[in-house]
This record gives structure tokens, C-alpha cells and sequence, in this order.
């Protein structure tokens, strides 16, 4: 009898701890229409297999975020050109919907791991405010303001008890680390005195959490190429990931954070397309082609149902 009551507990336990089976995507965005500036948000394999239009939309929809299984997005659908508000698709199960009422400034957005809490900004009478909602759209607080140095990108960083984000505080665009509850900030990232080839380009680019190596990671227009680059939140070790063969743009990590998808281009060429690579650049792999502009990717799930 003993036997079989720990048989019975020992399947429990399994089938509760049993994890779900996903197959991993990419989510990016396609400028369908110059014209008319219509960008529409793409799903393919992790591959680049299978590639096919998610929002199929006559506006504006740009991917900035996912988390799981979720794509966050602002998009134009329902209101004027380039008034943007926020949306979130279940790649697995197909919803969609606006999860907050307020229109958006254009810029990457922060969400929590557990999707709970997110940070967007916006902008009213030059006054621009990253704001924390939760994930029905509710406000919880204002996180900061300004209106004199553009704080943009804000990304939740060290298990969500703080962001980073990019400012124009010190002259040009770096990042900036926020202590959720004292509100401190402190500049993390120094672009190079002596370089002049970023011009209007990224010093700092959107902030990227990787938790495996405990760092930031960004794009840095640096030496007349756009590269990935890291730091730590406390501003140490400051370095770049990938080399200047190459220009990688908009990027984001795999679950596991062993590889990473961009857009980019060689030296000379016009077009961005996607790629996945190791995280210093090699092992780079062509996932899109054509005439098109291909950018900003993000690995997400799509669980399997039974």
C-alpha cells in the first residue's frame, strides 16, 4: 500500500512539473508601403521558415516587445496616423487586444517577466512620462519626466527592481539606470569623446536585459559602425559584443540567451534584413531576403495545445 501511495504522489508530481512544449518564433516588423507608411508585424520559424503577415493592417503595427508567448505592440489601427496605442497579441491563442486607453509615445516599451507590469511613455506638452501600468492597462505610477533631454526605451532590468533607459541628460543619448523605489538615476554608459562618426545616429540605442550575464546590451553607432554593445547597471565593464564587419541593428535574445536576432546589413548595402547569430556576431544566419526593409525581430512562443 505504501508502494503504490508513493507511486500516486511521484506521477503527481510529475505531471504538475511537466513543461509545456512550445515552438519558438520570430516576431519583426515589415514596411509593406512607403506610400502610404504601412508597417505590418510578420511571424516565421526560428529558422526562417514559414514566414507569413500577422496584422495584415492598412497602418502602422511595429512589435516592441515580447514576453512568452505574448507580442506587445503599438499600432494606428483606430485612430489618426502615427497616434499610437498599445496592443498585445497571444501568439498561442490568438487574442488581441488594446490593453491601455492612452496614446503613446513612439518608443520601446518595458515589460516585467512575468508580463504583470509594463512601462510605456508619453508625451503632452513636450512633458514626456514613463508611466507604470499593469497588465490590464491600469496606472499604478510615474515613474519619470522630463522635458528637456527625451527619455526614451525604458527596459526593466535586475529581476524588475529597476530600468534602464536613454537619455540626452549628458549631451548626446546613453543609458540610465532608475531605482524603482529611491528614484535615483545614474548614467551607465559613456560614448567615446573622441569618436564623431555616430552623427544623428545611436550613442546608446533601446536597452536590452540579459539576466544570464547580469548586463545591458545596446546598439552604438561607434568607429562609423553600428555594433552591439554590453554594461552592467552600476556602469562597470562596459564593452563591445560584436565586431565592425558588419551593421546590427534593432536586436533581442533567445529564451535561453544563447543566440541573438537582429536586423542588420554588410558594409554598403541598403536594405535590413533578419539574421540570428551568436551573441559576439558569428555563426550568422540569413533569415529574410528581398527588397524590403525587415526589422526590429524578437523571439516568441507559441505553445502547443493538445
Amino acid at each position: 500500500m505504501k508502494y503504490y501511495a508513493v507511486l500516486v504522489i511521484l506521477l503527481l508530481f510529475s505531471c504538475g512539473t511537466e513543461e509545456k512544449q512550445y515552438d519558438l518564433k520570430i516576431a519583426y516588423n515589415v514596411w509593406m508601403d512607403k506610400d502610404n507608411d504601412i508597417y505590418n508585424i510578420h511571424i516565421m520559424d526560428s529558422d526562417g521558415k514559414n514566414q507569413y503577415n500577422l496584422t495584415k493592417s492598412k497602418a502602422v503595427d511595429w512589435v516592441y516587445k515580447t514576453v512568452d508567448d505574448k507580442i506587445y505592440y503599438v499600432s494606428d489601427r483606430d485612430t489618426i496616423d502615427r497616434v499610437f496605442f498599445l496592443y498585445r497579441y497571444n501568439l498561442t491563442t490568438g487574442i488581441d487586444e488594446q490593453i491601455y486607453r492612452k496614446p503613446l509615445k513612439d518608443s520601446y516599451l518595458a515589460v516585467s517577466h512575468d508580463g504583470s507590469q509594463i512601462v510605456v511613455t508619453q508625451e503632452k506638452n513636450n512633458l514626456r512620462q514613463f508611466i507604470r501600468i499593469d497588465e490590464f492597462g491600469n496606472e499604478l505610477e510615474i515613474l519619470h519626466e522630463d522635458s528637456v533631454f527625451k527619455s526614451r526605451d525604458p527596459e526593466f532590468v535586475n529581476n524588475d527592481r529597476g530600468i534602464v533607459f536613454a537619455s540626452r541628460e549628458s549631451g548626446v543619448d546613453e543609458l540610465w539606470y532608475l531605482d524603482i523605489n529611491t528614484k535615483v538615476r545614474t548614467q551607465i554608459t559613456h560614448y567615446p569623446k573622441n569618436d564623431t562618426t555616430s552623427g544623428y545616429f545611436y550613442h546608446a540605442g533601446p536597452p536590452v536585459w540579459n539576466p544570464v550575464t547580469n548586463s545591458v546590451t545596446y546598439i552604438s553607432k561607434q568607429k562609423g559602425n553600428h555594433s552591439i554593445f554590453s554594461v552592467h547597471v552600476d556602469g562597470t565593464d562596459q564593452k563591445q559584443l560584436t565586431g565592425d564587419d558588419f551593421e546590427e541593428g534593432w536586436f533581442g535574445w533567445s529564451p535561453d540567451y544563447s543566440k541573438i536576432v537582429f536586423d542588420g546589413h554588410g558594409i554598403g548595402e541598403k536594405y535590413y534584413h533578419i539574421y540570428v547569430s551568436d551573441p559576439n556576431g558569428t555563426n550568422r544566419v540569413q533569415l529574410t531576403d528581398g527588397d524590403v526593409y525587415h526589422q526590429s525581430p524578437h523571439f516568441v512562443k507559441k505553445y502547443k495545445t493538445r
